[in-house]
């Protein structure tokens, strides 16, 4: 019995802060949406996401964020590489 149910990424560039370095994207933009008991969240389209310090803010490729482990980062992205990569980044960027 064949199982479909296998799927990979699709490599599609996307925008990415170390949050532990910077609280702000390119354009001065805050990464956060406010803070409750003296931790980071932001509001997402699954709802409110707590950030860690180390984690990673991802911007997804229709302009939302969401918090991403750091191990899980690095696991699954890269730098991007291809003129074509950077750019889409830079186009994704404004």
């Amino acid at each position: 019995m064949q199982n479909d149910n296998f799927y990979t990424k699709k490599p599609i560039p996307i925008q990415a802060f170390d949050f532990s370095k910077t609280k702000v994207d390119a354009q001065g933009n805050s990464l956060i949406d406010g803070q409750e008991d003296g931790k980071y969240y932001i509001n997402t389209l699954e709802g409110k996401h707590y950030v860690r310090h180390d984690d990673f803010i991802i911007i997804g490729v229709r302009g939302e964020r969401y918090p991403c482990k750091r191990d899980i980062f690095f696991e699954t992205y890269q730098k991007a590489q291809s003129r074509d990569e950077k750019k889409m980044l830079d186009f994704l960027a404004g």
